[in-house]
């Protein structure tokens, strides 16, 4: 009997504790559709939790995101293990306990994650120059991305390349992350951004299997700190080691860890970085040189990148078809994450192009500037 008794009172204790933190999960949940108070809780709580993730997982040289990886798999086995042994022992109601205790432990880590990058989904768009009234004189399209390619064009002829068009990397980890460090400086004068800038860490145990899921980085929250698949390609590697970094620094949304990457990197004096940004950006201006509604022009930019760009490009895209086993899984799963935290999707990755061609005229015209856009724009323009 008392056997029974202390049995009822762990189990209650439990679902009390399991209720509690799903409760407080669900408040916070409500309170991010605040942006007040979503952007009160970015600049204040998450950033104390992020100083202290740094503070304690910073100074390791490998991944702490890949031992917690090793420990969410060891748990589940561990769970699954226990939970059968109970099963044949004492039946489906004798085990009830380890249900909630492993419920416990995966809604603390939920909890903790709310805590510090959910939170975040809902702040305020991100502090990033951008030029966004529409302007009269469309031959500046023309004449912006010209400008833009023929650096691309410039960069592309001074880096080195493999057998199959390949860009090489030029720098080591611990050297992008130096140079990484100082491209950050330029968000100093804004308190939208934390100003703790983490190094960057390989995903050496998962790089692999992360490839085959088409995932180039990922940056969690709760640990502070920026992973990135050194199996990327070089190409992809500095803006993606840049928008990882954002991520960490308070910039949860994708759309805006892009556009962060894109002004690191396109506004840097280093040319690795500014062709990184290229790869990722330039095809936005496609966009506008079609505005120009002058079919030469956009002949033009199309056929202008150099023969090093080209093969570049043709190398990832091959690179990438080659590692698409688990492709499609990782953007389902991707996508549903992102909708459920309230973005718009694996959508969010992409540059928001509003062009529409007048079904009268046949004509293209911009109705507002992308993102990727708007930044090319400040920077032509305004900068």
């Amino acid at each position: 009997m008392y056997l029974m008794s202390a049995y009822k009172k762990k189990f209650y204790s439990s679902l009390i504790t399991l209720g509690s933190i799903l409760f407080t999960l669900g408040l916070l949940f409500i309170l991010r559709l605040s942006k007040d108070f979503s952007e009160f809780w970015s600049r204040t709580i998450s950033r104390v939790e992020q100083y202290i993730a740094h503070t304690i997982f910073g100074w390791l040289p490998f991944s702490a995101f890949e031992l917690f990886i090793w420990f969410i798999i060891i748990l589940i086995i561990t769970f699954l293990v226990l939970l059968i042994r109970h099963l044949v022992r004492f039946g489906l109601r004798g085990s009830s306990k380890y249900y909630l205790n492993f419920s416990i432990i995966i809604s603390l880590i939920l909890l903790v994650y709310m805590g510090t990058a959910g939170m975040e989904y809902n702040r305020y768009p991100v502090d990033i120059p951008q030029h966004t009234e529409l302007i009269d004189d469309v031959n500046i399209y023309k004449e912006m991305a010209m400008h833009y390619q023929k650096d691309y064009n410039e960069i592309s002829k001074t880096l080195e390349y493999d057998n199959n068009g390949m860009l090489i990397r030029p720098y080591s980890n611990k050297k992008m992350n130096e140079i990484m460090k100082e491209e950050f400086h330029k968000l100093d004068d804004s308190k939208y951004f934390t100003k703790i800038t983490p190094s960057g860490k390989h995903m050496v145990m998962w790089g692999w299997l992360y490839r085959e899921l088409q995932i180039t980085g990922i940056a969690f929250a709760p640990l502070g700190e920026p992973n990135i698949n050194q199996l990327c390609t070089p190409g992809e590697y500095p803006f993606t080691l840049a928008h990882e970094i954002a991520h960490t620094k308070g910039i949860i949304r994708e759309e805006d860890a892009n556009l962060v990457a894109a002004y690191i990197c396109l506004n840097s004096s280093d040319p690795y970085l500014r062709y990184s940004g290229y790869v990722w950006t330039i095809s936005s201006l496609a966009s506008l040189v079609r505005c120009t509604n002058v079919e030469q022009d956009y002949k033009d930019f199309q056929y202008g990148f150099s023969k090093e760009c080209v093969l570049d490009s043709h190398a990832r895209y091959d690179y990438w078809q080659k590692h698409d086993l688990l492709g499609k899984f990782s953007d389902w799963l991707n996508n549903l994450y992102l909708y459920i935290q309230g973005d718009k999707g694996t959508e969010s990755y992409s540059d928001n192009i509003d062009i529409h061609e007048d079904t009268s005229t046949h004509e293209y015209k911009v109705s507002s500037y992308s993102r990727y856009q708007a930044l090319y724009l400040w920077m032509y323009l305004d900068k």
